[in-house]
């Protein structure tokens, strides 16, 4: 399993192993901080939180 580097509250930097589910989660993560950075420089539209509701 490959480290992955967790900052604590003090900008600490520490690797930790992490889980299948944790990895897939921290990418996701990731994945979803670049659409907004993306939606942030109008580059793509992301929906309204209405929009995702209506949805459901």
């Amino acid at each position: 399993m490959k480290n992955q580097y967790v900052t604590d509250g003090r900008g600490q930097k520490t690797a930790k192993k992490l889980t299948p589910k944790q990895k897939k989660w921290v990418n996701d993560f990731k994945s979803s901080l670049t659409e907004v950075d993306l939606h942030l420089q109008c580059k793509i539209k992301l929906k309204s939180a209405k929009q995702f509701l209506d949805e459901l």
